[in-house]
């Protein structure tokens, strides 16, 4: 019942209770996001860890790439970040990075799409 007041304890009860419920919500939502994020996370550094493995030297670009993926970026020696400088033949890396962990996975190539070297590094 109203009274000069405001609004009867029954109203505030179920007001309440609707702003717990929204609240769950969200944060529920966020949780589900967050595992969600997280499973992806693991999944692609497990992709590229396994495919990694399978690389050897001497195989074609298309067999990375149909292995690993299309890479984030191509790196040529005359970009700073090359780390193939000192492999001889290699004209371009192609690299793929962790989502989130500091972690990389560096494949090599020649002038004849050959892998040259593979470099794996953790930061």
């Amino acid at each position: 019942m109203r009274g000069k007041r405001g609004a009867s304890p029954r109203e505030i009860g179920t007001h309440t209770i609707f702003i717990m419920k929204r609240i769950l919500m969200i944060i529920g939502v966020v949780v589900l996001l967050a595992v969600i994020a997280a499973g992806f996370t693991i999944y692609t550094n497990y992709r590229l860890n396994s495919a990694y493995s399978v690389v050897k030297i001497g195989d074609s670009e298309n067999r990375v790439i149909g292995l690993m993926g299309k890479p984030g970026k191509i790196l040529f020696p005359t970009d700073p970040s090359f780390s193939s400088r000192n492999i001889e033949g290699c004209i371009q890396e192609y690299c793929y990075d962790a989502m989130i962990l500091p972690e990389q996975w560096i494949i090599g190539f020649d002038k004849n799409g050959k892998v040259t070297n593979r470099n794996h590094y953790i930061m």
